[in-house]
């Protein structure tokens, strides 16, 4: 049976599961506080972190615990400058909302891009092709600012069938599908003006174990490439 068959009769299973399982990602505590984390210092580098997946905080109550406070911190640690965080985040963020979502932001507020999408699409089982498609959409937009496209970093998307219980006829598909989803954006960041960061973290039970240290480990997985990036630019 073709892939794309197999993916259109279990999507909707998928969704039941996603609604009812104690084991979704969506059941847990998430920020509901202001989505702006500042560290002070000389110099503020100006950072959109924007997706779904890492950028929601999933397991912690504010943005400050979450990955866009450790973002700031570690970035601010690593440049010896101030760092401004603001997250824009979503559960159902895909590329094509993403862009849309891009659009309507002032982008001369930002010096720096943090991406992480790709998550939703992997995990709904959605078609590569369409994902693909869409994946310029968001260079399109960045590309309108005034001053230039601002640097802007794409995070892979991690192993979550190593973080999350997934049935057991979704695990191969979701995997093949972040895979396959990875790899793509690897070889047309370049093109897209986008620098690549692979996300690889260890395996463990994101739902039952996440919390604010998670989130620094991962920080300090992703941040150094994005620091040394900045470093030669500046």
């Amino acid at each position: 049976m073709p892939p794309d068959v197999r993916s259109s009769l279990i999507r909707p299973a998928k969704w039941v599961w996603v609604r009812s399982s104690a084991r979704s990602v969506r059941h847990l505590p998430r920020p509901y506080d202001e989505p702006v984390i500042t560290v002070a210092g000389a110099n503020p580098v100006r950072v959109l972190f924007l997706g779904s997946g890492l950028a929601v905080g999933y397991g912690v109550h504010s943005h400050q615990l979450g990955m866009g406070g450790e973002l700031a911190r570690h970035l601010a640690a690593s440049s010896g400058r101030g760092t401004s965080v603001e997250v824009v985040a979503g559960d159902d963020m895909s590329v094509r909302q993403a862009s849309r979502r891009l659009a309507h932001l002032d982008l001369n507020r930002f010096d720096v891009v943090v991406l992480t999408v790709g998550s939703y699409e992997a995990t709904t089982l959605a078609q590569t092709r369409a994902w693909a498609r869409l994946l310029p959409r968001i260079s399109d937009v960045l590309r309108t600012r005034e001053n230039g496209m601002p640097e802007t970093f794409f995070l892979g998307i991690a192993p979550l069938t190593d973080l999350v219980v997934y049935p057991a006829p979704m695990r191969p598909l979701i995997a093949e599908r972040i895979e396959t989803f990875n790899k793509y954006a690897r070889e047309v960041s370049d093109d897209l003006g986008f620098t690549f960061v692979p996300f690889e973290p260890e395996p463990f039970d994101f739902v039952s174990r996440v919390n604010r240290s998670t989130y620094a480990r991962w920080a300090s997985l992703i941040v150094p490439p994005m620091s040394s990036k900045l470093q030669n630019a500046s």
